[in-house]
């Protein structure tokens, strides 16, 4: 079996899926882009129909648990937030849209920063999972 059937087994088999990545140039690392590239596959997580995309995988949950140095959520940088836009589009297209983002944004304006990013994704966290 391939290493793509494999993962697509297990994406499958999943009620809920937490995928967490740091912001790398503005998107989502190396790692998780081959993940995505195993895992996308036509006939399989998505198909066309009537001249048009349709995702074959549903009734997932997913939790993105991203991190940033910066602010991207919101004013400037928004613009260049091409990590959880880019997740919850090609999610979107295999079909998953039940889609919460857990952001830590500004932890590169130092120790406090940093430390305020983490309190107020885990208070978030717990609110899900109490």
């Amino acid at each position: 079996m391939s290493l793509s059937d494999d993962l697509l087994a297990e994406l499958f088999a999943a009620d809920t899926l937490i995928i967490a990545a740091g912001m790398i140039n503005f998107g989502i690392p190396s790692g998780l882009k081959a993940y995505v590239d195993y895992v996308v596959r036509p006939g399989v997580t998505f198909r066309y129909a009537n001249n048009a995309p349709e995702g074959l995988v549903r009734g997932k949950k997913v939790y993105l648990v991203v991190a940033r140095g910066g602010i991207y959520s919101r004013g400037a940088m928004e613009a260049f937030n091409f990590q959880d836009t880019y997740l919850k589009a090609i999610l979107g297209f295999m079909g998953i849209t039940d889609v919460e983002v857990i952001a830590m944004e500004g932890i590169g304006f130092g120790p406090d920063a940093a430390e305020t990013a983490v309190t107020t994704a885990l208070a978030r966290v717990d609110a899900i999972a109490p």
